[in-house]
């Protein structure tokens, strides 16, 4: 045995609430020094997380820097680890600890030179139960919250595994209970695991990365605002609700370089009240619209010979000469 359990005195101090994930099971607190605890290098680019794509070595520095100054703050979240019987054995070494949600502490303790690290042992009935752990564990703010990558990452591993089947609901479900990213990153995710596991669904929503490679291998087109060579315009890939933003990009292009430019469409997922045709149908008359707006800014400023609008002030902002009103 390579770690020590913690006396209840010890484990009095520790404020850090448990993780409560289904299939994971807290066994008890130990103290162990860093370099006695297996990571698994060998899986997932260097990481023993496989719900985390990659190291973040800035906030492994932040850690570090917390650790020197404050030792181990026992009211944030307890790195978590489980016992392997039998041992790992890797270069020689010995190792009945195995990191389960701890690697970037585990980093940062070893460049502190942390004598002992706090540890919460825990027993998963199975991977998927360890891998559902690590991405609860991971929810937290705001420390290094799960980004779109994590989701990712973890369902592609999920139907890799078998443990959900290849679609869309399957893969919201398995992720259901991440509360503390933001509703956008974790959408952004289950595309992203679709996207790359071949999900069929019925109507296909475009990510940027998706309509360039499309494009390219299908068509001639170009997006992005980049010059199409061939038309002489500037091709953009225009999202509906996004039809302002991308109008305007197309009037500062053409002001700037005196080139036309061209829209590519995609709509959002048709509902029952709304068809792909209705949508794209309002996508073309938004377009119409703002023409036609614009036709009658040029009859103002051709009478007027100024625009109608202009810079009424700023909000106060600036505290350091005391701002309090609205700035001419």
């Amino acid at each position: 045995m390579f770690y020590r359990e913690l006396t209840a005195e010890e484990q009095s101090n520790i404020t850090a609430p448990k993780i409560q994930s289904k299939g994971a099971h807290f066994q008890k607190y130990i103290a162990i020094q860093p370099e006695n605890i297996y990571i698994r290098k060998n899986e997932r680019g260097g990481n023993n997380n496989l719900v985390r794509k990659q190291m973040n070595y800035g906030v492994c520095n932040a850690i570090k820097e917390s650790y020197l100054q404050n030792g181990q703050l026992l009211h944030l979240p307890i790195p978590v680890v489980k016992e392997k019987n039998p041992f790992v054995t890797t270069d020689g070494t010995r190792y009945n600890i195995v990191g389960v949600d701890i690697h970037h502490r585990h980093v940062a303790a070893i460049e502190a030179d942390l004598p002992e690290l706090i540890c919460a042992v825990y027993t998963f009935d199975d991977e998927q139960a360890e891998v559902k752990f690590q991405l609860k564990s991971n929810d937290q703010a705001p420390a290094n919250p799960v980004s779109h990558e994590d989701i990712c990452n973890t369902l592609c591993v999920a139907v890799q595994r078998g443990w959900i089947q290849n679609n869309e609901s399957d893969m919201k479900a398995f992720v259901s209970d991440i509360k503390h990213c933001h509703g956008n990153t974790k959408n952004k995710g289950i595309k992203e695991a679709m996207r790359l596991c071949g999900t069929y669904v019925d109507f296909h929503t475009w990510q940027i990365e998706d309509i360039k490679s499309w494009l390219k291998n299908n068509s001639d087109y170009v997006v992005g605002g980049s010059m199409d060579n061939q038309r002489d315009k500037y091709g953009w890939s225009v999202k509906e609700g996004y039809e302002n933003e991308f109008f305007t990009n197309a009037i500062r292009r053409f002001a700037d370089t005196g080139k036309e430019s061209y829209f590519i469409c995609h709509t959002k997922t048709p509902s029952e009240k709304e068809t792909v045709l209705d949508r794209r149908e309002k996508m073309n008359t938004t377009f119409l619209s703002l023409e036609n707006s614009l036709k009658i800014v040029f009859d103002f400023y051709s009478k007027e010979g100024r625009f109608p609008w202009h810079v009424e002030g700023f909000l106060p902002q600036d505290n350091t000469i005391s701002e309090t009103v609205i700035v001419k």
